[in-house]
């Protein structure tokens, strides 16, 4: 039997041997695939993975790679094809959602020869979970299943272009960033969306921009703009806050060898003047070894640079792209002392409720703390009995604090390792950012400028962004003001504008202005306009946390205001609000990881059986403390937690649990 086939290169239908067919087709195929695969660099392939260098580092196909909270990240002669391929799905995803979608090029507290890539979304979060499975696919196919995977992608989720599609890039200072972006350029542009790079930058800055690139009443989408909003409010914070003689501006700064020097170098030019002397330590020098906030907080020693730090002088540590801070300091003894997430969390908790309580709004308004597990239990203890705070327990990963934390008003999370933010809720706004219901009344209605204004003040805009958060919130917010009509020209429009405390006039040809009252600028600018410093403190401190995401630079001025609102020195903030219980980590290897079921806090075992009660009479017969166990989620290892009555008391503690472990899982091996 003959068929008829018309194949591409062919340039009639012709009748031919079914065998040929196949074999004329399946040339074909090679060669179009051979054409498909010349769409990526050669260096930006599994089989051609070129590093930094130009040394040629092939991947096994068999190689597999999991996005995770970090995104990915694995040696950095690994992760060019990698970040090739993450770049078009930055592209995809952002064609998909017409928005700006950024990537960060860093591996954080890593040592300098790794490197990773993670994706932002458009308010400056993390990658929705959904996508994560498709950046696992796209990463994991070999180069021979690329062009089909990618191209299947593009028809599911983005068929049609779009004009606004962009990526917004930025990496830390290690030696692979900058060639890791060219691989990134090279896949945006497969994705045919606009790409635009920050250079450097950290991490918690570009999370920023893509934020505000997506939402501009936000903020101004650049690096200068992220400099004048959260230094503008750490300037107006100082005037709300008096200083005693307990508080010394000096802190010494261990920048781990990272971006965060320099950042913050900048950041610190834009404070007023004589109020933070900073000294930056480990400016430059291999990226993480023997510094940041990561070694500081495992190795609970000094860095270096810090060996001979005077007693009591307060300090602090970034990580590799400052997304984490923790503080620390050499008592009279001699001894460290360590600060961690959990202590700027309650510091900051306490603060907020204080002034939550002083604006009246502690009824109003829902304050909560989210910790894990791994948060110090007499944190918790100090939160929940002392400051009368609820604190909601998730399972460790930033994305779950993050997401519980946005269900509140307030939410204050910090990781122990010091990655941490707080949250604030559109209630929370409308509450803080307008003014009183009783004067807003008395202005004729004219609360939604007041709005305006305040954000404007907050957020430190130019004077033309008054008009234009106004001109995008018109529709929604400026309903319901009385419109004045009069007869033609400019002296009649003037003369009954001045008649209201805000009059607003403008002419079809452009000729116009606003006009204010006296009863306006006394009722906005003066100090005893009834509206209380507690509420003013609530706004300048929500504009001076960097909601978005946790960030080491902006926890730093936050604590730095909050230590001098109280007058305190590093001992004291170490020892006024709770004593940090003794504890221990462990890890257990398992042969399957996967017959240990937490609840969703992970702090009791459901499976095996018989494995809490273990862990229960343990913790009963220690007298005191606290144990629980979780598998790991990349292998199999059981991680165990402990704290008890001291160190040694805790270490021992967590080797028994461990032993329960061993025992429990032997029995059901059958050992």
């Amino acid at each position: 039997m003959a068929l008829q086939a018309k194949s591409r290169g062919m340039n009639s239908t012709q009748p031919i041997n079914r065998r040929k067919d196949i074999i004329l087709f399946i040339t074909w195929r090679q060669n179009q695939m051979v054409t498909e695969r010349q769409d990526v660099p050669k260096e930006f392939t599994r089989t051609g993975n070129t590093d930094h260098r130009g040394v040629i580092h092939p991947v096994e196909d068999k190689k597999i790679f999991q996005y995770g909270t970090a995104g990915f990240r694995a040696d950095s002669s690994l992760l060019p094809f990698i970040v090739y391929r993450m770049g078009y799905l930055a592209g995809l995803r952002s064609r998909f959602l017409n928005k700006a979608i950024g990537v960060m090029i860093t591996a954080s507290h890593n040592p300098e020869n790794d490197n990773g890539v993670k994706l932002i979304d458009p308010k400056g979060e993390m990658l929705e979970a959904s996508w994560e499975k498709a950046a696992n696919e796209i990463v994991n196919c070999t180069d021979h299943e690329f062009p089909t995977v990618y191209r299947a992608m593009e028809s599911e989720f983005a068929a049609a272009e779009s004009d606004h599609a962009r990526v917004l890039s930025a990496y830390d200072s290690r030696p692979s960033s900058e060639y890791l972006q060219t691989a990134l350029f090279n896949g945006v542009k497969l994705s045919k969306s606009q790409f635009k790079s920050f250079d450097l930058l950290t991490t918690p800055q570009l999370h920023y921009i893509v934020r505000c690139e997506n939402d501009p009443n936000y903020g101004p989408p650049d690096e200068g703009g992220y400099y004048q909003t959260f230094a503008g409010a750490f300037n107006a914070m100082l005037k709300l806050t008096d200083c005693g003689t307990h508080y010394s501006p000096t802190l010494h700064l261990d920048c781990s060898n990272g971006v965060g020097a320099s950042k913050f170098r900048q950041l610190a030019s834009r404070l007023t003047d004589g109020i933070l002397n900073v000294v930056l330590i480990n400016e430059k020098g291999p990226l993480n070894e023997k510094c940041g906030a990561d070694f500081v907080k495992i190795a609970q020693t000094f860095p270096n640079g810090f060996e001979k730090i005077e007693v009591l002088q307060r300090c602090a540590s970034f990580d590799g792209d400052a997304d984490r801070l923790v503080y620390f300091y050499r008592n009279t003894n001699g001894n460290f002392v360590l600060l961690d997430g959990d202590k700027i969390a309650v510091l900051i908790a306490k603060y907020l409720h204080e002034q939550l309580v002083g604006a009246g709004l502690d009824k109003k308004l829902s304050l909560v703390v989210v910790q894990t597990g791994y948060a110090n239990g007499n944190s918790t203890k100090y939160i929940r009995e002392k400051m009368g705070l609820e604190v909601k327990m998730v399972p460790t990963g930033v994305k779950h604090l993050h997401h519980e934390a946005c269900k509140y008003d307030l939410g204050v999370y910090f990781e122990a390792n010091g990655h941490g933010t707080v949250t604030f809720s559109e209630r929370f706004r409308k509450f803080v950012f307008r003014y009183p219901q009783s004067h807003i009344r008395s202005l004729k209605g004219i609360s939604d400028l007041l709005l305006a204004l305040t954000l404007h003040q907050q957020r430190s805009f130019p004077v033309c962004g008054i008009f234009s958060i106004a001109t995008n919130l018109s529709n929604n917010y400026f309903k319901g003001l009385e419109v004045k009509m009069v007869p033609t020209g400019v002296k009649h429009l003037h003369h009954e504008a001045c008649k209201y405390d805000v009059g607003v006039y403008f002419e079809a040809n452009g000729h116009g202005t606003v006009t204010f009252s006296e009863r306006f600028r006394k009722f906005v600018f003066s100090e005893n306009s009834g509206e209380g410093i507690e509420l003013k403190r609530l706004r300048c401190f929500s504009t001076l946390i960097n909601e978005v995401v946790g960030d080491a630079m902006t926890d730093l001025l936050a604590v730095e205001i909050l230590l001098r609102h109280y007058d305190w020195t590093i001992d004291d903030w170490a020892n006024q609000l709770y004593l940090d219980s003794p504890s221990c980590q462990l890890k257990v290897k398992v042969n399957d990881r996967s017959i240990f079921k937490t609840t969703f806090d992970e702090m009791t075992c459901l499976e095996p059986k018989g494995l809490q009660d273990a862990i229960d009479a343990l913790i009963a017969s220690n007298g005191q403390g606290r144990s629980f166990v979780r598998p790991s989620g990349t292998e199999d290892i059981v991680r165990v937690y402990a704290e008890g009555s001291s160190a040694e008391n805790a270490r021992e503690l967590a080797e028994k649990v461990a032993d329960a472990i061993r025992t429990i899982t032997d029995s059901a091996d059958g050992k």
